[in-house]
């Protein structure tokens, strides 16, 4: 399976048409009908777009001419597989099934068949045998609000779906129509379950109650709209909407007709329709009743209906390349979720939305060629717009927003004019004097208009001192002086007497002037940058440009408009980028497309009642939010035009008293309450529209329903893409992202919503992503996913304990052999140990015992034999108790410490007791545990043995106290007496201490011998325990 993305977004070009409804009716706000082309160019893979639909996770599906393509609001996603439950390669003609269910029904031609959303599988229906060869009738799918799918077999039959054989065949249960009828088309009634069938002879109804079919020569039941005679034959398309108003089209001998019969009020109406301009013929393709308005489409045909009347009107002007519609026949209309219309054309597909209040598009038609200079509040609710040679038009502004224009005025101020000099007709800005009500317009040529309300009457003025310089700007101050600023560079004031003066010589040419909240007036020019003027001192304060360096300068010294945030902070638009510049600070802010700002160049600037600025620029209205420091650019689908080339570049701007802000240039202008367009809805949850391994799609439904994605170690590189499905809202969307697993940081997906990870570690992984408006809502959930990368095997645990088992097993065989010797050693040692005992320790035993006897024979004859007898036995004896020693020492049950302790108790008590020496032998817990070699056993206890024999010869002690301990690494042993001590630097090195300090030594200790006349001796020996 493989889903094809086209590489490309859609770039929104843009095409707004507007009716005004105030002429069908009166005192009735006036509707709008946006409209949004997508083209090829945009991802279609066709222009000729056949039908629309929304399936259960909001992805809008398109059949065109090229096959079934799947769009989420950003991008197109061609549809096709290359395995048997492939689409067949036809154009898509209908697309229709079950808003619950996450499959459509499609038709191709005459091909049939239902295609799964999860594992984008096709599955094509039968048709049963009929009686005679169907091959050149039109066919059509519809729905009924049971959930059963019909197939209309144009002018001969309608069967139903049976999902036990996938089949559609007839069912008489479900719908039973005569087979003289000729079935054409039917609407249901959901009230009721009735369905209305249109056919040949004209208008039936089948009751679904009894199974009966009635018509105009079966009418039991005495219906009243089958017994209406003006109801002809040949119905064609059928539409009940929901107040019981049924709308009939045929096709009678006499040409197409439209009509509608109340079944309510028992009313039969005929209606006019109008078809494309300059088209001989039309056909109707369907209707559709959306939001109160009634669509009628088709062929050369796109009305809607006047409200009121009997009258289908065309409203769009294909004439008009940047606003208009451009087709020869609709397809299909089709209502989304967020009640959006599209249009289904020949020429692209179009996105609609209708605005009833809050925004009002207009133009001028007398400027024609002329621009709009500049437009300004006016007392009554009204704007003054000016234009470059077609003079001044005042608008009304109404309830709702309706427009009028207040052409009287106009007439008034121009009536007395004796000088024909067109130069007074080329305004280009106006004030209205907040005291006294007059006019007041700056001319080309230095020429004013001045129209005194209280005496309606009006002056043409050229004061000299202007010197024939363009009056480009007018202010009133606090003290409702009059500042004027010219294309020469100079601002001009007005004095109390009429007189007009130089107030400064600026040297550029004014571009701006505007009074702050303190009554000081800032001159923005063409060239010299900003200027802060005292209107009392007529000094300049303070001046800003591009040169004062970093954090202190402006973008550029061009500056366009100014407008004020805060009491120290104002909003500079220059000649490139947007600055905010803190008065108090002397610090400017710069925003370019590189931070934030959505187009470089800002025309005009104003403030809403939020504190919240709203600008121009050259590709539409955008916003910026000074607390959060955001902007949002709006388009036609907030309701708010797009600026594509000069003739409707927005240049000006003025708030109205009620809150609404006013945009114009060229001719066109729009109004609007910024209330209207916030971004009060919450946004969707997002969608995971798509997920690419490496280049490869994966179905997302399937992945969502097995609970999560599961890839080996070498699928590891992952794009995961994103939307939220509302094609309104979408891309004016902040989205943002987290992979929990790898981090726990939120990031923001910019540009293109995706996220993209690669060579990802083994493990477990959840995708979240969420999205927030520019209004700080965020979206209800957190949509997740999760993510498995399975190890390699070289990564699994039970690679890892292989490993780790390989890795020790050479260790491990070792270590076999080091105990196998070891208890070979143990084995020998203990039989070295017991035949030491048993045999060289009886031989000792008995030379002892037979010397001792020799010598008691003896009787004291031969004393020398009897001496040698007597030594004898006492070398045998000494070399009986060095023969236990040893034996001891062999022996490997003697290997602990506490043998080793309770070895040196015995020979302490052999030693010291027969010489009333009292001794105190201490150890502690730890110790008795400890093991020692055999060595160092052996060594140990020799040290022991020679202290105790040189105490027990020299000291001369009372008591001896002998205390043996051990920590984790360390024995200390110390002997200590009370005997009568020595100089240790005054005796001779005897082999006795040499030894004991040797063996300490072999120990890899260290030995310790503290002494003094009359006080005792301490031996002390420190060695490791190894």
């Amino acid at each position: 399976m493989h889903l094809h993305g086209l590489a490309m977004h859609y770039s929104r070009k843009f095409s707004l048409l507007f009716l005004l409804i105030c002429g069908f009716v009166k005192n009735a706000a006036a509707l709008e009908i946006l409209f949004n082309r997508i083209s090829v160019n945009d991802g279609l893979s066709s222009n000729f777009v056949n039908c629309v639909w929304q399936s259960k996770d909001g992805f809008l599906w398109v059949g065109t001419e090229n096959g079934l393509q799947r769009f989420d609001g950003r991008k197109f996603i061609q549809i096709y597989r290359d395995d048997k439950y492939q689409l067949p390669s036809l154009p898509v003609d209908e697309i229709t099934g079950r808003k619950d269910r996450n499959v459509l029904w499609l038709r191709m031609g005459q091909v049939l068949g239902q295609y799964d959303l999860k594992t984008f599988m096709f599955k094509r229906a039968n048709i049963a045998k009929l009686r005679i060869p169907v091959d050149r009738h039109q066919f059509h799918l519809k729905t009924d609000s049971r959930g059963n799918m019909y197939l209309i077999i144009v002018g001969f039959d309608i069967l139903v779906y049976n999902p036990a054989t996938n089949t559609f065949e007839h069912n008489k249960s479900k719908l039973d129509i005569p087979d003289h009828w000729m079935p054409t088309i039917f609407a249901e009634d959901p009230a009721t379950g009735n369905i209305w069938v249109g056919g040949r002879p004209g208008l039936g109804l089948f009751d679904r109650e009894n199974g009966q079919f009635y018509h105009a020569g079966n009418n039991p039941k005495h219906i009243p709209a089958l017994a209406e005679k003006a109801i002809g034959p040949h119905l064609t398309h059928m539409m009940l909407e929901p107040g019981g108003l049924l709308w009939i089209i045929s096709w009678p001998p006499a040409g197409l007709q439209v009509s509608s019969y109340d079944l309510k009020k028992l009313v039969y109406r005929k209606y006019d329709k109008e078809p494309s301009e300059g088209t001989v013929y039309s056909e109707v393709t369907n209707l559709l009743y959306s939001n109160g308005i009634t669509w009628l489409y088709g062929v050369s045909l796109f009305n809607i209906l006047e409200p009121g009347t009997a009258k289908f009107s065309r409203f769009y002007d294909p004439s008009n390349t940047n606003f208009g519609i451009r087709f020869t026949a609709i397809r299909q209309l089709f209502e989304d979720n967020d009640h959006n219309i599209w249009v289904a054309t020949d020429n692209g597909l179009y996105l609609t939305s209708m605005l009833r209040q809050g925004i009002r598009h207009g133009s001028i038609r007398q400027f024609k060629e002329a621009n709009i200079t500049s437009i300004r509040a006016i007392s009554g609710n009204r704007v003054m717009i000016n234009s470059w040679g077609r003079r001044s038009v005042p608008i009304f502004i109404g309830k709702n927003l309706v427009i009028k224009e207040d052409t009287s005025l106009i007439r008034k101020i121009y009536r007395s004019q004796q000088d024909p000099n067109p130069a007074f007709g080329t305004i280009w800005d106006s004030r209205e004097h907040s005291v006294n009500g007059d006019q007041w317009f700056t001319c080309q040529e230095g020429h004013l208009v001045w129209y005194e309300r209280k005496k309606d009457r009006s002056h043409f003025l050229t004061p000299a001192v202007f010197g024939g310089s363009t009056i480009r700007q007018v202010v009133e101050d606090r003290q409702h002086s009059l500042w004027f600023g010219t294309q020469s560079g100079k601002l001009f004031k007005r004095d109390a007497d009429g007189t007009f003066r130089i107030a400064q010589n600026l040297g550029a040419i004014v571009t701006r002037l505007f009074v702050d909240r303190q009554g000081r007036i800032w001159v923005a020019t063409s060239g010299n940058g900003l200027y802060l003027f005292d209107p009392l001192t007529e000094k300049i304060i303070s001046r800003y440009d591009s040169k004062a360096g970093a954090d202190k300068s402006l973008t550029t010294s061009t500056v366009n408009d100014i407008t004020q945030l805060s009491d120290t902070t104002f909003a500079v638009a220059c000649s490139a980028n947007l600055d905010i510049l803190n008065t108090a600070t002397r610090r400017i802010r710069q925003f370019s497309t590189y931070n934030g700002l959505p187009q470089r160049i800002v025309t005009s600037l104003q403030v809403d009642a939020r504190g919240q600025l709203w600008m121009s620029t050259i590709a539409g209205i955008c916003r910026y939010d000074p607390r959060k420091g955001t902007f949002r650019m709006f388009d036609q689908r907030d309701g708010l035009i797009t600026t594509l080339n000069n003739e409707n570049l927005l240049s000006s701007s003025t708030k109205l008293a009620s809150g609404e802000l006013v945009f114009a240039g060229a001719n066109k202008f729009i109004i609007f309450d910024p209330e209207y367009v916030r971004d009060l809805q919450r946004p969707k949850n997002v969608s995971i529209t798509d997920i690419l391994l490496f280049s490869d799609h994966l179905p997302v439904d399937s992945i969502q329903k097995a609970g999560g994605l599961r890839l080996s170690h070498r699928d590891n590189s992952l794009t995961i893409q994103f939307a939220s499905l509302s094609y309104t809202q979408g891309d004016k969307l902040n989205y943002y992202y987290q992979l929990e697993g790898a981090g726990d940081e939120w990031m923001r997906a910019e540009n293109n919503p995706s996220a993209s990870f690669a060579s990802l570690a083994h493990g477990t992984y959840t995708f979240r992503v969420k999205c927030v408006n520019s209004e700080g809502l965020w979206s209800p959930g957190v949509t997740t996913l999760k993510i498995e990368i399975r190890p390699a095997f070289w990564q699994t645990w039970w690679f890892a304990i292989l490993m780790v088992l390989g890795a020790a097993l050479p260790f491990y065989l070792i270590y076999r052999l080091k105990i196998k010797r070891l208890k070979e050693v143990h084995s020998l040692r203990e039989k070295v140990a017991r035949d030491l005992h048993d045999d060289m320790g009886s031989t000792l035993t008995s030379i002892n015992i037979l010397s001792e006897m020799a010598g008691m024979k003896l009787n004291g004859q031969n004393e020398t034999v009897k001496t040698y007898l007597g030594r004898i036995s006492s070398n045998s004896s000494e070399m009986m108790d060095a023969m236990d020693d040893i034996v001891w020492t062999i022996k490997p049950s003697n290997d602990t410490l506490s043998k080793l302790s309770a070895r040196m108790r015995e020979y302490a008590a052999t030693v010291l007791e027969p010489q009333n020496i009292l001794y105190t032998f201490t150890t502690n817990e730890k110790s008795h545990h400890v093991k020692l070699d055999m060595d160092a056993r052996r060594n140990l206890f020799l040290i022991f043995k020679e202290s105790l024999n040189n105490i027990s010869k020299y000291a001369a002690a009372q008591n001896v106290l002998i205390h043996f301990k051990t920590d984790k690494s360390t024995l200390f042993l110390t002997i200590e007496d009370d005997g009568k001590g020595f100089e240790t630097s005054a005796v001779p090195t005897g082999n006795g201490l040499a030894n004991m300090k040797k063996r300490t030594e072999m120990l890899q200790g260290k030995f310790a011998i503290f002494s003094e006349a009359g006080k005792g001796t301490r031996m002390t020996i420190e060695m490791p325990l190894t």
